[in-house]
């Protein structure tokens, strides 16, 4: 019983802390489209996100990477033309 309780107690913070993660999501996507500060400051973080991580795979992947990275951004810009 106690096994059981205590997974029951994990499964329970798990989703809690999930909940919140799309709570705080939502709440800061909402100030970047209202606040174009805010935005721009998202779009500094990925920029360097996305250079972080093309210097982390392997020449060989780097390419593929870039190419998929330009669509989601022109998949995002599509998107919020339409907003």
């Amino acid at each position: 019983a106690r096994t059981v309780a205590l997974r029951v107690k994990d499964a329970l913070d798990g989703w809690s802390a999930a909940t919140a993660q799309r709570s705080a999501d939502a709440r800061l996507w909402a100030a970047a489209q209202s606040d174009p500060r805010v935005m721009k400051d998202l779009q500094s973080v990925l920029r360097r996100s996305e250079a972080e991580s093309l210097l982390a795979v392997g020449d060989e992947l780097a390419p593929h990477l870039v190419m998929l990275n330009a669509r989601a951004r022109r998949l995002a810009r599509m998107y919020t033309n339409q907003v």
